[in-house]
């Protein structure tokens, strides 16, 4: 933990940084959605950071199924919770205009906290702040995402 620096606690990016940091997020959700353990993994943060992560890796339209054809977000949102062993909400778009309609500024969006972990932390694998996982399994699940 540190101490915020009211003059720091926005992060000014700039186009290609952000599209940088988004492409990043969704190789490495498509890295872990493709890890097959007995346990689910463990998710450290909301269902609504969740289904932010998930949308943004929809819209980015990265993601095609195992048949070729189009990721829907619906099938996207049930993987990922099937990922971390949780319910699949029955409304996984209400979550979405949550994150839409945040005003708080203690309330930051699940890419913002990635992209400060990306660019201010220098991390090359924010997402897996996010999981509960064992070194050794971090390191052979995302040696296929580029650094």
């Amino acid at each position: 933990m540190t101490l915020k620096n009211i003059n720091e606690t926005t992060l000014q990016l700039t186009r290609e940084q952000r599209e940088t940091a988004r492409t990043r997020m969704v190789e490495e959700l498509i890295v872990l959605l493709s890890y097959r353990h007995e346990k689910p993994l463990e998710w450290k943060y909301s269902v609504t950071d969740l289904m932010e992560m998930a949308h943004l890796a929809f819209i980015s339209d990265q993601i095609i199924e195992d048949d070729g054809s189009n990721c829907t977000f619906r099938s996207l949102v049930r993987r990922v919770c099937l990922l971390f062993g949780m319910t699949v909400p029955s409304n996984p778009y209400s979550y979405i205009n949550r994150v839409q309609n945040r005003k708080n500024v203690r309330a930051r969006s699940f890419f913002e906290m990635y992209c400060w972990q990306m660019y201010r932390q220098g991390q090359s694998h924010p997402l897996l702040l996010s999981l509960s996982l064992s070194p050794s399994l971090c390191t052979k699940h995302l040696q296929g995402i580029k650094e």
